[in-house]
């Protein structure tokens, strides 16, 4: 097999993974529409036949400065936000620690692999 017909498969290849990346988020955005659109019209109608008077799906109120309250389907759910936003950060900083850690083994990984294929080359040579 040739050079040229090689990178064509590759080429071939990817553009097929990138058409099924886009295709897959397609689908999850699709989806999640019309799960999000169910959900709504049928709360709406389950609450005009039992005649409730909260008939919002999902909503948030603020109670104080930093305090939310959520509620969906019904049921309400509050928090803190400073609580939440210390969270967010303390989980992006063990993300971007984690990722530094994997890209600091594969690239010592990767330079011992070119190591051992020069050493192989210039034994063969």
């Amino acid at each position: 097999m040739k050079r040229t017909e090689k990178n064509e498969i590759r080429r071939k290849n990817k553009i097929y993974r990138i058409k099924v990346f886009f295709g897959s988020i397609f689908t999850f955005i699709f989806l999640s529409l019309i799960l999000y659109t169910g959900l709504t019209v049928v709360d709406k109608t389950n609450r005009s036949v039992l005649l409730l008077e909260d008939t919002a799906f999902l909503r948030y109120n603020e109670i104080e400065k930093d305090f939310y309250e959520i509620i969906f389907c019904g049921d309400k759910y509050s928090f803190n936000t400073t609580e939440l936003n210390n969270f967010i950060n303390n989980t992006k900083n063990e993300t971007k620690n984690s990722l530094e850690y994997i890209n600091n083994t594969v690239e010592n990984q990767r330079k011992q692999l070119g190591k051992i294929v020069s050493k192989i080359y210039e034994n063969n040579q």
